[in-house]
């Protein structure tokens, strides 16, 4: 259902880059990894640092501020600091706009 969906106003990110855009009020982060665009809440979950400022690397995030780290594939965190996961969404992109999981 397109209600589940929000376009987003980005292009699509060079490979291993990162912007950050709105989704409902939460900040979302859309990246490129190995050819793929992938999509998740931008807060790390260990102290609120800006994960789009981090290393997006080996199918997963890597924050700038304590180095926590999370799969990118579940959301779960690799190594701590950070406990709690980080929201994984959805993306398509089909020449289109990209529109990503609300």
């Amino acid at each position: 259902m397109i209600d589940s969906w929000a376009a987003v106003d980005v292009a699509a990110p060079a490979e291993g880059t990162m912007a950050a855009v709105d989704v409902d009020g939460t900040f979302v982060a859309i990246g490129t990894l190995d050819g793929t665009l992938v999509a998740f809440d931008e807060t790390c979950t260990h102290r609120a640092c800006p994960l789009t400022d981090g290393v997006l690397a080996d199918g997963s995030i890597t924050c700038p501020c304590h180095k926590s780290r999370f799969d990118l594939r579940t959301g779960s965190p690799i190594n701590g600091p950070a406990v709690d996961p980080i929201r994984i969404r959805q993306v398509r992109h089909e020449g289109g706009p990209i529109y990503i999981e609300r």
